[in-house]
């Protein structure tokens, strides 16, 4: 599910948290983590689960990324047959979901990112309806490549 957010039952510091799966995605992987660092909502931690990326590119922006008190960037050691046969992105969800105790938890792939008030205006609907346990926002797809991609 992409830029979903689940609710879960603690109510920990910090109120969200972000789960940020990755492989070998350079300049997006910037883009989200940026979309995430100025979201208007500032409680929040983001976990990046890299899937054991071979970029080196990737590496440094994860590296860099490292350094921000509000992230945590957790590198999987997959071999090349792991990731062909096992699906781990969803294993890292797992990973960064255990770690958390945030409230709130929330998802985004690396090729995607979040409009600056994505956070508050989830964490408003979750904390004004208690019996809602999913928020989701709109998503808009914008093609980056001359090719349509």
């Amino acid at each position: 599910m992409k830029n979903g957010m689940f609710h879960l039952m603690s109510a920990k510091v910090p109120k969200v948290a972000v789960i940020l799966t990755s492989w070998n995605r350079d300049e997006l992987l910037r883009q989200a983590i940026q979309s995430v660092v100025m979201q208007t909502f500032v409680d929040w931690h983001l976990w990046i689960m890299d899937d054991d990326s071979d970029n080196p590119r990737t590496h440094e922006i994860l590296d860099y990324y490292a350094k921000h008190p509000q992230i945590t960037v957790q590198k999987k050691q997959l071999g090349k047959v792991d990731r062909y046969s096992r699906v781990g992105y969803a294993e890292n969800i797992d990973i960064a979901i255990e770690m958390s105790e945030s409230a709130y938890i929330s998802y985004l792939t690396c090729d995607d990112i979040y409009y600056p008030n994505h956070l508050s205006e989830c964490v408003e609907l979750l904390d004004n309806a208690p019996t809602c346990f999913v928020c989701y926002g709109v998503n808009n797809t914008i093609k980056l490549f001359a090719d349509g991609r």
